[in-house]
């Protein structure tokens, strides 16, 4: 499992499961591609592809804590960007300005059972959940 990945945070809800991966680029122009951003036009930041590690680092780990499969989408959050522009192409990981978090997720309902969400949060909360994740 990569260990060069950290979750900032972890949003579990009825709509699916997420991990929120933030980054501070005040009055930037961010540009989101299907491997990488570019941050007011220059070089390659890995951000997507860290973003589908976590993802996958954090479904591997509450898969197994929980003893069924637990999908994870990766979410990107930019905060304080002055544009940001994703490519249409981009499906399995998302990406928002923070303002517009709450936005992204109003619509994402009926993915889990509150049965479910509990035994996933609870999985989630227990360290040795992560321990060799």
């Amino acid at each position: 499992m990569p260990r060069d990945v950290d979750i900032d945070h972890l949003l579990i809800g009825s709509g699916g499961l997420f991990t929120l991966n933030t980054k501070n680029h005040r009055g930037a122009r961010i540009w989101v591609g299907d491997r990488a951003a570019t941050v007011n036009g220059g070089r390659p930041h890995w951000y997507v592809e860290k973003s589908r590690k976590e993802a996958n680092r954090a479904s591997v780990a509450l898969s197994g804590a929980c003893g069924f499969p637990v999908a994870v989408a990766g979410v990107l959050v930019f905060v304080e960007a002055d544009t940001l522009a994703v490519e249409p192409s981009l499906k399995d990981v998302y990406a928002t300005h923070h303002d517009l978090i709450a936005d992204a997720f109003d619509t994402l309902t009926g993915v889990w059972q509150p049965a479910d969400i509990e035994a996933i949060y609870a999985s989630a909360r227990r360290r040795r959940t992560w321990h060799d994740a």
